[in-house]
């Protein structure tokens, strides 16, 4: 059974993000491997691999973030028993 593949269709919000956007990656790699040929689904797969270099840019600057508010949070606590 052959799988259609919309692009249009890539599900780029919202809470079930990662696992539409790890499906529709899945898809097109297949779709791309049935259809050497096809440019559109080759340049669809391109985009994959950017928009992962970019989530994964997204995720690494909110951990490091979160990092900065944990240590902030800690050394104020720390201050805060200080003054006890």
């Amino acid at each position: 059974m052959l799988i259609q593949w919309n692009p249009d269709k890539v599900n780029t919000s919202g809470p079930k993000k990662s696992v539409d956007f790890k499906r529709d990656l899945q898809i097109a790699r297949k779709t791309a491997t049935d259809e050497p040929d096809n440019e559109e689904i080759s340049q669809a797969v391109t985009n994959f691999h950017h928009r992962l270099d970019d989530l994964a840019q997204e995720i690494n600057e909110t951990l490091e973030d979160l990092k900065f508010e944990s240590e902030d949070l800690y050394a104020q606590e720390i201050d805060d028993e200080t003054l006890r």
